[in-house]
């Protein structure tokens, strides 16, 4: 499913940006093989060791927000789609909804029916096919085209 894609490819960005700061650090608690290698290396030869590893996964993280990019233009769409209680409600645009300002009502109005809520628990799909068309119509549209 797509929000599990975009959660793995955010969470591995961030995992590549935590894994550049340790290697500019020199914390290496991540990288065992490393950690094995450097042990004998002296100071600057392991500084730059960690320095070109650090470059090399800077780079990769980079490579990754690129290709990635329309995923996180996308997000916001994306958390609408999995809580629809928490989304903000201007994160319906068009080509998805035909009229933005409709559909932001619709989205106030559904964050704020209870009876809608306890479904959410039961599954994304199930909670979009419990939505009533009749009373959100913009707002289930928009969902089933981005399932």
């Amino acid at each position: 499913m797509l929000p599990d894609l975009v959660q793995s490819v955010f969470a591995f960005v961030n995992k590549l940006k935590l894994f550049k700061t340790h290697l500019q650090k020199g914390e290496l608690a991540h990288f065992p093989s490393l950690l094995k290698a450097s042990a004998q290396a002296t100071g600057a030869t392991r500084k730059k060791q960690t320095a070109r590893y650090a470059t090399l996964v800077e780079t990769l993280q980079e490579n990754f927000a690129t290709r990635f990019h329309d995923l996180h233009v996308k997000r916001p769409q994306i958390t609408f789609l999995v809580d629809p209680f928490n989304a903000e409600t201007d994160c319906l645009k068009a080509p998805l909804v035909k009229d933005e300002a409709v559909a932001e009502l619709e989205m106030i109005e559904l964050s704020e029916d209870d009876r809608l809520k306890p479904v959410l628990r039961e599954g994304t799909l199930e909670f979009w096919k419990t939505v009533p068309i009749e009373k959100y119509p913009n707002v289930k549209r928009a969902a089933l085209k981005l399932l």
